[in-house]
């Protein structure tokens, strides 16, 4: 009788096996990138020099279902003095983007689930491209030339994506809860695409108010344990994007994030980014302003590229992108103002770098 189970069992591993891993990965696609920061404001001083190599990998497990991962490793070198926060402190670090189980019964509904990253959402006054243990369910549906869709978001807010910059934040039991509506219209002369959710955080822990009051939301507290934010979060953002294609190989963009929180009062809940895009050839020219109210949205989560919260600033990017060589080299530059002058700073940010990406398809 137990040979016989064990027989069994091996032969049930063997079925499992051959279904889940006989195939071959249906999308490997790689970047590598090298990248020079410099900060300079009263509080932080950064000169990083970053290497990072990402493998993007989803694998068809069975009928309907993916398997979604992208990972990879980040080398880091150069200065950092900070006087609370070590967000560009230099980091060696294997680093998780994406991990997640997408589910496709019909080819209208879609079901996600597990490590899934924000990014997607396109909204960095919000959110910043970090994985949230999430489950994520959707309807999209076409009419004519127009897509549009239905989602629903249920995550857990990672405490730990800055951990090497932030200090460990270990307590709490975060929540994000999100829905949302989009819209696409693609077409020869002009494409369209909208995105329109409601966003409600819960339980964020004192740690996480402890870091954010650095990064320029209103906190009431003085420790890591005892820092709550005097606000809740709980609102509306808004995602467009407009283009027009002016020529053989011309195109102009605009887009744009509106986002505002019900829970806090007039003049500390609303954020405001937009920016004009001109490609021309290989060129790619971007003007962009942004505004970011001190409590529109908790600071730990968004992007530090427009300085968190509290902060009002120009940016204006030049790339070269090389087709042929699946190449973009890029140029950045950010003036950012803000208006206190005790955990915050008028603040300058230079970006250089390289990217190359590799397909194995």
């Amino acid at each position: 009788m137990k040979l016989t189970s064990y027989l069994l069992f091996l032969a049930l591993i063997n079925s499992a096996h051959g279904a889940l891993f006989s195939s071959p990965p249906t999308h490997i696609k790689g970047k590598a990138s090298l990248e020079a920061i410099s900060v300079d404001d009263l509080q932080t001083e950064a000169r990083v020099v970053s290497f990072s190599v990402f493998a993007d990998i989803k694998q068809t497990v069975l009928p309907h279902l993916e398997a979604s991962v992208i990972a990879g490793g980040v080398l880091e070198t150069g200065s950092n003095e900070s006087l609370f926060v070590d967000e560009f402190k230099p980091r060696q670090d294997l680093v998780l983007k994406e991990a997640s189980l997408s589910y496709s019964p019909i080819e209208a509904l879609q079901i996600e689930a597990g490590a899934l990253n924000q990014s997607r959402y396109d909204s960095p006054l919000l959110l910043t491209e970090t994985p949230f243990v999430s489950a994520r369910e959707s309807i999209n549906f076409k009419l004519a030339d127009y897509s549009f869709g239905l989602f629903l978001s249920q995550a857990v807010p990672s405490n730990h994506f800055l951990t090497n910059r932030l200090g460990s934040v270990d307590e709490g039991a975060p929540s994000l809860l999100i829905e949302g509506i989009t819209m696409h219209l693609a077409g020869d002369l002009m494409f369209f695409k909208t995105q329109i959710m409601r966003f409600k955080f819960n339980n964020l822990s004192s740690n996480v108010a402890y870091n954010s009051q650095f990064l320029g939301n209103s906190t009431r507290g003085v420790s890591p344990s005892t820092t709550a934010f005097l606000y809740d979060y709980e609102g509306y953002n808004i995602v467009m994007e407009m283009g027009f294609n002016i020529g053989e190989s011309s195109s102009l963009i605009f887009n744009g994030q509106y986002l505002y929180n019900d829970k806090a009062p007039d003049g500390r809940n609303t954020g405001y980014l937009a920016s004009l895009t001109l490609e021309m050839g290989q060129l790619r020219l971007t003007g962009s302003y942004f505004t970011n109210e001190s409590d529109s949205s908790p600071a730990f989560y968004n992007s530090s590229t427009y300085g968190h919260n509290d902060r009002e600033g120009q940016g204006i990017e030049l790339a070269w992108m090389i087709p042929t060589e699946a190449t973009s080299l890029y140029l950045k530059a950010y003036k950012l103002d803000t208006n206190q002058q005790i955990l915050q700073s008028d603040s300058s940010r230079f970006y250089a770098g390289i990217t190359r990406s590799f397909s194995f398809d």
